[in-house]
């Protein structure tokens, strides 16, 4: 097991709860916690992902060999954005400004000059799920309650930090589609065969695998997305086809009754 120790010279990590802290293993790879190991619950508020943000722009700076982002115990990842702040939004503009404040702190994970791994072990749910796909490689434990998805439209909304452009991307739009639009949470086994995830691992082994992703000693083999899913994905006729299927399938399902799923399929 790696031992975690802080650079010199660099700013003292965050150690209350509601906010990241950064970390760092002796091989210099960073390890940024999504929260304190005394949180139960871990939820995207707009102070944790102002300290996130905080954090991303010092290790921008400190340019290391790596990021691993993971939650504070093997129980959580994060659960997402905070449900009540979405339920108290009446005013869209207000709605717009979050949906972006997301959008800009994913953006800038996915940018970063160095790899990223997101070291998944408990929920990765609704947010959490469109910041792992804003990470260069995602690894999940087999720990009982880990689990990743897009859950929104069994909410009434939708993924609104980039989930419904990265997730086709990454498995191609049918698979894609029928997560965001089922709202589905998928168990790391079903995870992998989606190609959501790139391993499967015991909790314990998380961190150590996630670093030997970093430093290039054994990269994850990806599948390739199947040739139809590919061009379903990428052909502006065949994705056509795909989106009117899909709007055939919602208007059986829903009955007109409930516009997240059609929100969503229109987001994508």
């Amino acid at each position: 097991m790696h031992t975690e120790t802080q650079q010199p010279g660099t700013p003292s990590p965050a150690s209350g709860e509601g906010v990241a802290r950064v970390e760092y293993l002796e091989n210099g790879v960073a390890v940024l916690y999504l929260g304190a190991s005394s949180e139960r619950v871990v939820t995207l508020t707009e102070t944790r992902m102002n300290s996130i943000a905080e954090q991303l722009q010092r290790l921008r700076q400190q340019k290391p060999p790596g990021l691993i982002i993971t939650g504070p115990h093997l129980e959580m990842f994060t659960a997402g954005a905070d449900i009540n702040v979405i339920r108290d939004v009446t005013d869209p503009k207000i709605g717009e400004q979050l949906a972006r404040q997301g959008q800009n702190l994913f953006d800038e994970i996915e940018s970063l000059p160095f790899a990223t791994v997101a070291a998944i072990s408990g929920p990765c749910v609704g947010g959490g799920c469109e910041l792992v796909l804003a990470c260069r490689y995602r690894i999940i434990s087999d720990h009982k309650s880990s689990s990743i998805g897009l859950p929104e439209t069994k909410l009434g909304i939708l993924p609104g930090f980039g989930g419904t452009q990265r997730l086709p991307r990454l498995i191609g739009l049918p698979k894609a589609l029928d997560i965001i639009l089922a709202g589905k949470v998928l168990k790391p086994k079903q995870a992998l065969k989606y190609g959501l995830v790139d391993e499967v691992l015991h909790a314990e082994n998380l961190v150590d695998r996630a670093s030997t992703i970093l430093t290039g000693e054994q990269k994850p083999r990806r599948s390739p997305i199947p040739f139809f899913e590919r061009l379903a994905t990428s052909n502006a006729l065949v994705r056509g086809f795909a989106k009117r299927k899909a709007e055939s399938a919602l208007k059986k399902q829903t009955k007109g009754f409930y516009p997240a799923p059609p929100a969503a399929l229109e987001a994508v």
